[in-house]
């Protein structure tokens, strides 16, 4: 279900120099991994400021998949 919208209830908009990616995304996968999403994840769409974006989305797929390279 990575970034997939199918039962996707939130919208995370990642933000860098001026260049936006947005992932759809399911509250229960980002909170039940991350303590700072379950305190942000009210919102349905979610900004995030400066992250790497390479590092950012690694990070998405390390929460929905909980494997690494």
């Amino acid at each position: 279900f990575f970034n997939d919208q199918t039962f996707s209830d939130i919208t995370i908009r990642q933000i860098r120099e001026d260049k936006a990616k947005e992932y759809k995304a399911h509250r229960v996968a980002l909170c039940s991994m991350s303590g700072w999403f379950l305190r942000v994840a009210r919102k349905d769409v979610i900004e995030v400021h400066d992250d790497d974006p390479n590092v950012f989305e690694f990070m998405l797929q390390y929460i929905y998949s909980q494997m690494y390279d």
